[in-house]
């Protein structure tokens, strides 16, 4: 375990053994509590040992306990040491602050009369510069400057001051000059854009007068156009109703021709399926013929294998009776102790049971 040293918190060797001193009985308390604490967790785990480790824990939170009010009881102390120290020092060195604060007025004396002059002649004169210059712009050491400095300062203050206003009155004169020009010039232009307005005024008229001619041009060519196309449709008409003549009479003969072969395609076609009928039903009486053959000789192997069958089972009956013996014997030939292989087990008898019954 860490030592902790009173030296370290700035304390002497007593102070610190005064401190220790207060805490040993729950110290003492600690050690002989962790004897017991370093056995028990050694023991395995039962119910008389949860009993125990119960009754330590109860043991060892009044020892924590008991050292936090020791804590709590020695800060309070170290706490109320602290104050009173704290509320010596306040008396002894108020009445020597308060002679050092009346001393150092003495000390300061001229210094605060240049002070409270510079301080006057600095408001006066800035007095004299604010018709000049604006307040932000005046400096902050005007109570400093020589006389002559000021003067000179003030002088180029104000003659920088009566260059502006002149030139402020030169520009508004600019200004309203400019405005005059500028009306002048819209009055002007005012006059050329109505005459561009006449001027296109009269354009569009004469355009309209133009578009007017033409269109009546086009309605003229569009009346003579159209008397042209209608000439043209009549004459498609009339050879339109002719062709169609023509067609007509060239559908009629088409159909008669085609009556006729469809009339000689029929009956080549009734002569074909006569023909294919015949050979159909020959056909399937050889078909009827080979399949009550087939099944003869299907019938006659059948026939055949059973007698076979019958044979051979008259010599395995003594065979497949041990072989149902065998299975029996089985449902009882093994015995378990645990009740999954009995469940098992069990099982197993009711499968060979389906088994026997199966193949019986």
């Amino acid at each position: 375990m860490e030592l902790v040293k009173a030296s370290e918190f700035g304390l002497e060797e007593k102070q610190g053994k005064s401190i220790e001193l207060s805490f040993s009985p729950k110290v003492s308390e600690k050690e002989s509590l962790t004897l017991i604490y370093n056995q028990l967790i050694k023991e395995e785990i039962s119910p008389s040992l949860c009993a125990k480790a119960n009754d330590l824990r109860k043991k060892l939170v009044k020892v924590r306990t008991g050292i936090a009010k020791i804590h709590t009881a020695e800060k309070a102390v170290a706490l109320s040491y602290g104050r009173f120290v704290d509320a010596l020092k306040n008396k002894h060195t108020l009445s020597v602050t308060q002679m050092e604060d009346k001393l150092k007025e003495i000390v300061d004396y001229y210094d605060n009369l240049e002070k409270e002059r510079i301080e006057k002649l600095t408001t006066s004169r800035e007095v004299e510069l604010m018709p000049y210059l604006d307040f932000e712009l005046i400096p902050s050491n005007l109570g400093e400057m020589e006389s002559q400095v000021f003067e000179n300062y003030f002088n180029g203050v104000r003659l920088a001051h009566k260059a502006k206003i002149e030139a402020e009155a030169k520009a508004e004169a600019e200004r309203l000059a400019l405005i005059e020009k500028e009306r002048l010039e819209k009055i002007e232009q005012e006059k050329e854009r109505k005459r561009i307005e006449a001027e296109n005024l009269k354009l569009k008229r004469e355009a309209e007068e133009r578009e007017r001619k033409i269109l009546e041009e086009k309605l003229a060519e569009q009346k003579k156009a159209e008397a042209e196309r209608l000439e043209r449709e009549r004459l498609a008409e009339i050879e339109r109703k002719k062709q169609a003549a023509i067609l007509e009479a060239q559908k009629k003969e088409a159909a008669r021709k085609a009556r006729i072969e469809a009339e000689k395609q029929a009956k080549i076609q009734a002569e074909l399926e006569a023909k294919a009928e015949a050979e159909r039903k020959a056909k399937e009486q050889i078909e009827a013929e080979l399949k009550a053959k087939a099944e003869a000789e299907r019938l006659e192997r059948v026939r055949i294998a059973k007698e076979k069958e019958a044979e051979l089972q008259k010599g395995d009956a003594e065979k497949f009776k041990t072989l149902v013996s065998d299975l029996e014997n089985l449902k009882t030939k093994y015995t378990f102790d645990s009740e999954l292989n009995k469940k098992k087990m069990s099982d197993t008898a009711i499968l060979i049971d389906k088994i026997i019954n199966h193949i019986k």
